[in-house]
């Protein structure tokens, strides 16, 4: 690992390993600051002065920490977006893990990040090098809640074409749905519902765990060669399948998926999205003397399946 600056909290005493570090690093010229004071005594050597190199270190407010901290950065960012995760890592060349950890925040903004060469980035999901949007020497990226993507620079591979996809939204009805629960497979696919618009159905099935199948007709206009099927929201994983052939597995938003190659008149959409274990386990009977707080039955209403507004782009 690269540390870049070394940042001491405030304490009153220091001991003089510590303190000698401080100084050789002053006298290198690493950056070092105190955060809300300098030590004032030696806790191992009373009475012994503090190094000299000790009093040329800046001392810094919590208010001011951030904007020291920034000078440092090999990630920047044009908007702040406290969510966003940047990892760096240095191999053959520079790559740089940018996550949204938020749980409900998009980030849609410019980064900037340190590497040579040209920048690409790696969706893992689809095993694909993307082409990145640059603006004004920075990265222009789109990140929903949750998601992650991979910027490598210098990659000699080229990014794999993306199709344009028109303006045109066709919203999808009329799903048959089916359940199979994870600790009874042996009793196959439940009974068909029929529905026609996507909901969670833990309230009708709250101590639910395993999968859930929809199913559906789509027909595009003749020439519509590019599609974008996206769901709006999908509880936990869910996996697209048409006309019988795989369009690909996601874990997190964007649930989207290409379906060029995979189009012909009447199209049949199959998704599968898996739950967790999670509900099956909260309806197990628990010891009564469990404090509320560590009960099992506490998530019992999270939603899982399909959620939201389910739509074609072409």
């Amino acid at each position: 690992s690269e540390f870049r600056f070394l940042l001491v909290p405030y304490s009153y005493y220091t001991i003089s390993p510590q303190a000698d570090f401080l100084a050789e690093a002053v006298e290198l010229g690493f950056p070092v600051a105190f955060v809300g004071g300098r030590p004032q005594a030696l806790a191992d050597k009373p009475g012994a002065p503090l190094p000299d190199a000790l009093s040329r270190i800046p001392v810094i407010s919590l208010e001011e920490l951030p904007a020291y901290a920034a000078q440092f950065a090999d990630t920047r960012l044009d908007s702040k977006m406290p969510w966003l995760r940047s990892f760096h890592y240095v191999q053959e060349s520079d790559l740089y893990m940018l996550s949204n950890e938020s749980t409900s925040d998009t980030f849609d903004g410019l980064v900037r990040l340190d590497g040579e060469g040209v920048p690409v980035v790696y969706d893992g999901l689809s095993n694909q090098l993307l082409p990145v949007r640059m603006e004004d020497g920075a990265l222009r990226l789109r990140l929903e809640p949750f998601q992650s993507v991979v910027v490598l620079f210098g990659h000699k591979a080229e990014a794999a074409p993306q199709p344009v996809y028109g303006d045109s939204v066709l919203p999808l009805r009329d799903w048959t749905v089916r359940y199979k629960h994870a600790l009874h497979q042996a009793d196959g696919w439940s009974e068909p519902e029929q529905w026609t618009e996507l909901r969670s159905p833990a309230g009708k099935h709250p101590e639910f765990s395993g999968w859930v199948k929809y199913e559906t007709v789509f027909t595009l206009p003749e020439g519509a060669d590019h599609a974008l099927l996206r769901f709006e929201n999908a509880f936990d994983v869910a996996s697209v399948r048409v006309n019988g052939k795989d369009a690909g597995i996601r874990i997190c938003p964007p649930y989207q998926f290409q379906l060029e190659g995979l189009l012909s008149g009447e199209n049949r959409l199959e998704v599968t999205v898996a739950t967790t274990l999670e509900r099956a386990v909260m309806a197990l009977p628990e010891d009564p003397n469990t404090p509320p707080m560590f009960s099992r039955k506490t998530g019992i209403g999270y939603p899982y399946g399909l959620v939201g507004e389910a739509t074609i782009r072409f």
